[in-house]
């Protein structure tokens, strides 16, 4: 809705993964997750041309791993959860003129 609602040059998306599993397979999730946020906005009208994605994999987590490290499995799936995320940057947006 908010992007119906101004004029942009570009989006950037960019997956994350938490730090579990093999680095590698973490790449591949983090591409997987921004490429399903880039199908979902250009079937509600974004020009895909417009939209570039990227994976960082677990290269830039939010939570501190000796935080979620010792837990056990379920609790440490959860403490975990904030990093497996996709962000999302709009650039050059500007308030599209109503229409007359």
């Amino acid at each position: 809705n908010r992007l119906g609602q101004v004029d942009f040059e570009s989006i950037k998306i960019v997956g994350h993964t938490d730090p579990t599993g093999a680095s590698a397979a973490n790449d591949r999730l983090s591409v997987r997750r921004a490429e399903a946020v880039k199908r979902y906005l250009v079937g509600k009208g974004v020009p895909a041309n417009k939209i570039k994605t990227e994976g960082q994999g677990s290269r830039k987590p939010v939570v501190a791993q000796k935080e979620c490290a010792k837990l056990a499995k379920a609790k440490k799936a959860a403490c975990y959860q904030p990093d497996r995320r996709v962000e999302i940057e709009v650039n050059g947006a500007t308030k599209r003129a109503a229409a007359k």
